[in-house]
Parts: structure tokens; sequence; C-alpha cells
């Protein structure tokens, strides 16, 4: 009996052990879980011994992959824009220089008429190589139409004495009007020149008159009276009346007087290299037989006071 009892009780552990080692291997399959199982009481020698709980040992957990990421790519540089060339500059054109104004040319046309009262030969400037062409075409025409007025005029004054002397039975000699250009100077940037007119209508002798121009030629212009060949005019005034009265007391007997005023706005006036020419017309100062007495006076006692346009 105590054999079988023994056996009985060899079996019985036996049992337990593989009960035991089967619900460790559940355990594991489970995944580790630690959930301990309680041994049964062992028993030695017929009496019952209380084991410990026997722990399966816990599985050391399946490390976790970490998870492989797709390495990030670079980001691509972004590349630098490339500048636009700087556009090269086109090269600044050098101004064309003005055409350089040399001396004038002055040419001269001439008038002619002729019908039963009068004779006109009236020769007038015309000027060329003005590098301001607009200005020369006004100029030439104005002195045309200037010299065309008093042609005009010489033939109503001639019809006019010729219809007289044919009421009155007068032989009359065919009245004349004539003319002719003298150019005073023409350098340095200055032009100056004259028409001297002569007018016969019957009588003991004829008339005269004059038209003067003088000009500057780069720029341009015309001076239109002598004031504008001054910067100075109350100086100029002083110094050209004084010079005209000094001449004038050399022979007080040919003049009827000393002008007051020299320069104004209607005085006749021209210049040569040297000098400043004022013209008085007849019978302003003198009688007839003085004709157009003409005063010259010296550049270089007024160059302090010439414009500007004027060789200094």
């Amino acid at each position: 009996m105590r054999v079988e009892s023994q056996t009985h009780m060899h079996m019985r552990k036996t049992v337990l052990w593989v009960l035991t080692l089967i619900v460790m291997l559940a355990a594991l399959a489970a995944g580790g879980c630690d959930t301990p199982a309680l041994n049964p009481a062992v028993t030695t020698g017929g009496t019952a011994v209380a084991t410990a709980p026997v722990t399966a040992p816990a599985a050391s957990p399946s490390p976790t992959a970490s998870p492989t990421l797709a390495p990030t790519p670079s980001p691509s540089p972004t590349p630098s824009p490339t500048p636009s060339p700087s556009p090269t500059p086109s090269p600044t054109p050098s101004p064309t220089p003005a055409p350089s104004q040399g001396p004038v040319k002055v040419s001269v046309k001439t008038i002619e008429e002729s019908n039963d009262y009068i004779e006109i030969k009236a020769a007038y400037p015309v000027l060329s190589g003005f590098v301001d062409e607009d200005f020369q075409h006004s100029f030439n025409a104005a002195v045309r139409a200037k010299m065309d007025e008093l042609a005009a005029q010489a033939k109503l004054d001639a019809k006019s004495a010729y219809d007289t002397a044919v009421e009155g039975g007068i032989d009359m000699q065919k009245c004349l009007m004539e003319s002719s250009v003298k150019v005073y100077t023409n350098a340095g940037g200055i032009l100056s020149l004259g028409i001297r007119i002569s007018y016969y209508m019957g009588g003991a002798h004829g008339n005269n008159d004059a038209l003067f121009y003088t000009l500057a030629t780069s720029p341009a212009k015309v001076f239109k009276s002598a004031m504008e060949l001054f910067t100075d005019t109350d100086e100029a005034q002083v110094r050209v009346t004084d010079a005209i009265a000094a001449e004038i007391a050399k022979d007080p007997d040919s003049y009827f007087e000393s002008p007051a005023a020299a320069l104004t706005d209607s005085t006749w006036f021209y210049l040569t290299k040297s000098k400043l020419h004022i013209v008085f017309p007849e019978y302003a100062i003198a009688p007839y037989a003085a004709g157009e007495p003409d005063f010259g006076i010296a550049l270089s006692g007024l160059k302090d006071i010439l414009a500007d346009e004027l060789p200094h």
C-alpha cells in the first residue's frame, strides 16, 4: 500500500509538473504573459508542502524594429538665378558739330525797268553761305521787298513829274533811279554793307538816299539800330556824339550844327574793320553840297562797351 501510495504521489507530481510546463508554454505562446501559475502542494512523506509559485521567466520582448524610413532626399539646391547680362549701353553718339560759319558771299542783282518817263537800274545785294538758311531767306526777301517798294515809289514820282512837264509844255529829261552795292566789311563774323541810291526827278540836281545793313553771321542777326552795337548805350552815346562834335569843330562853317545825340533808332551806320561810321542824310546837319556827312569813330576807343557779337 505504501508503495502504491508513493507511486501514486509520484504520478501526481509528474502531472502537476507537466501541467505547469504546459501553462508556461502557453504563457510564452501568448506573448510573454507574466501571470504566475501556482504549483500544487508537494507532499513529502505524506505531508503537503506548499511550494512558492513558479514564475515563468519573462520572455524578452522581441525588439520592435524601428520602421525603416526612406531617406528624406536632400532638397535640390535652388539654383541662383543667372543674372541677366547687363545690357551694353549703346555708345552715346557724339553730337554732330554745327557747321562752321565762314564769310558770307554777297552777290548783286538788279531791278531793271524802262518806260517813257523813268529808267530804273536798281542794284541790291543777295546773300548766300549762311548756315542759318531761314535767316538768309528772310533777309534776302526783306531787301528785295524794300527795293521793290522804292522802285514803285520812284515810278509814281516820275509819272507825276512827267505829267506836270507835259501839261506845261516842258521838254523833260527822263527820270532815273539807280543804286549800287558796297561791302564795307565781311570778316570776323560781321558783314556790313550799304546800298547807295540816286534819284533824278527833274530839276537842277538829283537826290540821294541810302540803306545800310550790319549783320552778325553766327548766330545770324541784323543790328536794327546803332544802339544794339553796345552793351552800355548811355556811355556809347556820350563817346560817339563827342567824337562827331570834335570833327565838326574842325570845320564848323560846313555844318548847320553838331548833333545833340548822334545815336538814335534811325541813325545810319556801318562798320569797317577798325571803325564805326555814322552817316547823316542830305540836309540833316549840312547843306546839299556836303552830301551825306560820314564820320568814322575808331572801334579801339569803344571796345570795352561793344556788344559780344562784335570783335574786340
